[in-house]
């Protein structure tokens, strides 16, 4: 007698998929509100992330988002119905291991890291099914101010603040965001706010999630603002526009032209990484004093020296920047770094990339004297 059996090869990950792609999986994140005041030339933000469970049983909620470089995080806290959960800093193995603890309990607990410079993860465990945790993130940052214009910039995506993710292939982040829309409440004690690309109605508009918060502020004055440290003790704060600098520079210029350069940027997408550093080049040279020195250096797995701009030479930085080659190869920021320092002749140096290097020695850069900025 013969036995004739069949087994049903079956994908391991086909139902997850097959539930992802017709239904969807419910998003935890349902809503996301920006209230900004600004007073004296320093903006106060709040953010409240509101997660809900439709699910049936509790999850865990994780969003990566961006927050200002130069801002300062002081509070956070959580909100389900009557119950208010508020965040306490801890060194940073001893907040995760407390909040493992609280979701191995079966209890609701929130965690708030900063994994690099600006970019946060929020961590939401044990959120019910049927409930909504409101998630509040409070930080102050300055104005910009140049040339007489104040502005503020709130990213709110990665990608609007690395140009894309520094990480590992592996480790990858989502850096252009959805396309959903944010509630936008702002509040100008000094002077008048404008909102880029919308009109603020009584203070308040819909912004996109996908693009930054841009908003511009004219006719405020420095005065002092007062308020009080952790001790409870009165301080004050007073924010001024930096003076006009009279003094030449005498910089050079360091700009990446590895591969990842030729990436467009910006709504249209026609304009790349790299066309944009040449046109701010472009619109600088307008702005130069003949005392002026600008050396012009290139980089992609080697450093090259484009020229220099003095009133010595018979060509200006507008003429350098166009003598700057097209996107290719690596980006060897510590060998790039090292060329210009031994090889450039200016007081300060300004690098300008998308990259991130751990290849440098920043040791033997402090040890040479030499001003180093970097725009990202």
């Amino acid at each position: 007698m013969r036995m004739a059996t069949s087994m049903a090869m079956t994908d391991p990950l086909h139902a997850f998929f097959h539930h992802h792609g017709r239904q969807g999986w419910p998003m935890p994140l349902v809503a996301t509100r920006y209230t900004v005041t600004i007073r004296a030339g320093l903006a106060a933000v709040e953010a409240v992330r509101s997660f809900r469970n439709d699910e049936a049983q509790s999850i865990e909620a994780t969003l990566t988002f961006p927050v200002p470089v130069a801002a300062v995080v002081h509070g956070l806290e959580a909100r389900i119905g009557e119950r208010r959960l508020t965040g306490i800093a801890r060194p940073r193995n001893a907040a995760r291991e407390t909040y493992e603890a609280a979701i191995d309990d079966g209890r609701t607990a929130v965690l708030h890291e900063e994994v690099l410079k600006g970019i946060h993860i929020l961590s939401v465990g044990h959120v019910p099914p049927g409930q909504t945790i409101d998630v509040t993130l409070r930080f102050v940052l300055p104005l910009a101010c140049i040339g007489g214009r104040a502005t503020l910039r709130i990213p709110l995506t990665v990608g609007q603040v690395y140009g894309r993710s520094p990480l590992n292939e592996a480790d990858d982040l989502l850096v252009e965001g959805g396309a959903g829309m944010a509630g936008l409440e702002v509040a100008c004690t000094d002077g008048s706010v404008s909102l880029a690309g919308a009109t603020l109605v009584d203070g308040r508009a819909t912004v996109p999630l996908n693009a930054p918060i841009d908003l511009a502020v004219t006719g405020w004055a420095p005065r002092e603002l007062v308020g009080r440290n952790a001790p409870g003790l009165p301080v004050g704060l007073r924010i001024e526009p930096a003076p006009a600098g009279t003094e030449r520079l005498d910089i050079a210029v360091l700009v990446d032209r590895s591969g990842s350069m030729s990436q467009p940027v910006g709504r249209d997408g026609l304009t790349t990484k790299h066309g944009a550093v040449r046109e701010a080049l472009l619109r600088a040279a307008r702005l130069l004093q003949p005392e002026d020195v600008v050396e012009l250096w290139q980089f992609d797995d080697r450093v090259q020296a484009v020229g220099r701009s003095d009133g010595r030479q018979p060509w200006g930085l507008a003429q350098l920047a166009r003598r700057l080659g097209q996107p290719r190869g690596g980006t060897a920021i510590g060998d790039a770094l090292a060329g210009v320092l031994a090889g450039a002749q200016t007081r300060d140096i300004l690098l300008v990339t998308d990259g991130q290097s751990h290849d440098l020695d920043v040791a033997r850069i402090a040890a040479a004297g030499r001003r180093v900025s970097a725009v990202l």
